[in-house]
């Protein structure tokens, strides 16, 4: 049934992914020619192509594609694994073509291959499965609510950064911004238990980690989704 899930994803939303990967990739042609760091540059692409799944959802939910496709005799985790796969398949078609164009472009002001960096991947991953962990479950079981929620949650994280760095600072007499001293905790921390596991197997555990937060946002999206009522 997966197969079938995955081709009506595609029927359903083809022209709207062809339109939107290319004003997606309009927009990193002139991002590349503008933008000095490969790792900045990445990430914003992935906060953008992360959000463009969420978009489609959304659409669906506004015609109500959903609900008929839950007369079908198919169970609803199903359906949302199904979305799930799509939304990375997306984020990996997106950030691949974009890396493309940015290896083809006159102009890119950055050496394309620093994007392929280990510690460079790994922000990718857990930006992207940071964002589909709350977005996907929320946007799934409330459709644009979802996103809502997002966004509140957003500026939550924010509050506290801003509280931890306020407190760092103050403990340390720096007059300094306090979200980029908590942001800077924060890498220093992780460079601290890079350095203590050594690379390799940081990296292990770092993939074990956002497997397993992938697999417990399915699990939360496909319990949220099973209370909604289509």
């Amino acid at each position: 049934m997966l197969p079938k899930l995955l081709y009506r994803e595609w029927i359903l939303h083809r022209q709207v992914v062809a339109i939107m990967f290319g004003i997606f990739g309009a927009y990193q042609i002139y991002a590349v020619m503008n933008v000095n760091s490969a790792r900045a540059w990445i990430v914003f692409a992935t906060v953008y192509s992360a959000f463009l799944t969420a978009a489609l959802f959304i659409r669906e939910d506004k015609f109500r594609a959903t609900g008929w496709t839950c007369i079908l005799p198919i169970k609803r985790i199903e359906l949302v694994r199904a979305r799930f796969i799509v939304s990375w398949a997306m984020v990996v078609a997106a950030l691949g073509g974009s890396t493309l164009l940015a290896a083809v472009v006159p102009g890119t002001k950055f050496p394309v291959g620093e994007i392929f960096d280990t510690s460079t991947l790994l922000i990718v991953a857990a930006l992207t499965t940071l964002i589909f962990a709350w977005v996907l479950p929320f946007s799934i079981r409330f459709g644009m609510v979802g996103i809502m929620f997002f966004l509140v949650g957003a500026q939550v994280g924010g509050v506290l950064l801003l509280f931890i760095g306020s407190r760092i600072n103050r403990a340390s007499g720096d007059s300094g911004r306090p979200i980029r001293t908590a942001l800077a905790a924060i890498s220093d921390a992780l460079i601290g238990a890079r350095e203590a596991l050594s690379p390799a197997l940081f990296t292990v555990v770092v993939v074990i980690v956002l497997t397993a937060a992938n697999w417990l946002a399915y699990r939360f999206a496909a319990f949220l989704f099973n209370r909604r009522e289509l």
